[in-house]
């Protein structure tokens, strides 16, 4: 392999993973410099469309990668199988990152009503919603993702309403729907609204609702009341 190979490599791997590639170079032959580039940023794409730990996730690769250069060397892999599972890598990360998206699933269903406030049919929709919501909030929480919680949250505060009614707020949309999680002492309920319906559901007891919710504690912003 020339300089200007081992150069072209080793920058396409500096962008991407710390990685000696001049003693890795019977896996980092098997594809082009540009081949590689393709195949990290197929990677970075599932890290950031499925809120993964980038460390965690590039820490793997080279954990993969380390285990085809033991293969080949040993001849227990042959390089076109080599070939194959390396542009597939991407999928086999998130197949090892996967969440279990079935616990949020059975949290909505099993949600105990607080209030309903319009027709019968609204409890389905409403526990949709719920569905969709617990299941953000699931991989903001499980993924560590604090950073990406703007994606979710409109804004976070505490309101006091003319009729006495007050508590602390999630608002995860606004308008017709809206839904947000309200916080009164220790009980979370969560509320969907459609213009002059709505409906709402106890989550007090869901570990990362309440772990969500107290993130927000934690940063005061219950502290400060805002007058509706």
């Amino acid at each position: 392999m020339s300089t200007k190979e081992i150069l072209a490599y080793a920058e396409v791997f500096e962008d991407y993973v710390d990685y000696d590639i001049e003693e890795k170079f019977n896996v980092v032959g098997l594809l082009k410099p540009e081949e590689w580039e393709t195949v990290f940023e197929d990677i970075q794409c599932v890290i950031d469309e499925e809120y993964l730990d980038e460390d965690g996730v590039w820490n793997y690769v080279c954990e993969v990668l380390d285990d085809l250069s033991f293969q080949l060397e040993y001849d227990i892999m042959d390089e076109e199988e080599a070939r194959a599972y390396i542009k597939k890598l991407f999928e086999e990360i998130q197949d090892e990152f996967e969440l279990d998206y079935s616990i949020p699933k059975e949290d909505a269903k099993n949600a105990q009503l607080t209030f309903l406030n319009g027709p019968d049919d609204l409890e389905k929709r409403g526990r949709e919603y719920l569905e969709s919501r617990l299941e953000d909030i699931y991989t903001i929480v499980e993924r560590n993702a604090w950073d990406r919680i703007d994606e979710i949250v409109l804004c976070a505060d505490y309101v006091k309403w003319e009729d006495g009614d007050e508590y602390g707020r999630i608002q995860f949309s606004w308008g017709g729907p809206s839904d947000e999680l309200r916080i009164r002492g220790d009980k979370i309920e969560y509320v969907f609204s459609d213009w002059f319906v709505g409906i709402g559901f106890d989550v007090s007891n869901i570990g990362y609702v309440r772990e969500f919710v107290d993130y927000f504690k934690e940063l005061g912003v219950f502290d400060e009341t805002t007058e509706v």
